[in-house]
């Protein structure tokens, strides 16, 4: 699952949202690494106000598709216009593997994290969609590797050891 959280006036809200079990993860590892620091120098300073309502849009989208199983929304809920535009440019390849995906059966594609490795999730088809969108990295001459997971349901824990 996930927790969406906010600080305000030093206090902290927070909600925990339950993931489907039947959403995994298929994510295409591809044999390069794009180092947080270069993916973040690519970013602007500031986006436009246009970019934050699209993004903010299809943020609320995308909660509201996880919780009511409306897995045809998440295509558009994944679409990004804060980072994705910028660091794309920096993997060869990104716009044909998150193609594959969205051809071989993905509810939706978009880079994890910095990059570079891309995630596509899906209902169904993952051994094909790994698959396609291994196909999308070597077209471009670059090996990858793609790995189905499951959605993790708790998260991170603290453990103190006395």
């Amino acid at each position: 699952g996930f927790v969406t959280a906010l600080v305000d006036r030093g206090k902290t809200y927070y909600q925990k949202i339950d993931f489907p079990d039947d959403l995994k993860a298929v994510v295409v590892i591809p044999d390069f690494e794009l180092s947080t620091e270069k993916a973040r120098s690519v970013l602007p300073e500031k986006i436009p106000l246009k970019d934050g309502i699209f993004n903010l849009q299809r943020a609320s989208l995308f909660l509201t598709a996880v919780l009511n199983r409306r897995y045809d929304l998440l295509r558009v809920a994944m679409e990004d216009k804060f980072h994705q535009p910028y660091r794309k440019k920096l993997i060869p390849g990104f716009d044909d593997v998150v193609s594959n995906a969205l051809k071989s059966g993905a509810l939706g594609a978009s880079l994890s994290g910095a990059g570079s490795t891309i995630l596509a999730l899906a209902d169904h088809n993952f051994e094909k969609i790994g698959e396609a969108m291994v196909e999308g990295f070597l077209k471009h001459g670059i090996n990858a590797k793609y790995k189905i997971l499951d959605i993790e349901k708790e998260g991170a824990k603290v453990q103190i050891l006395e």
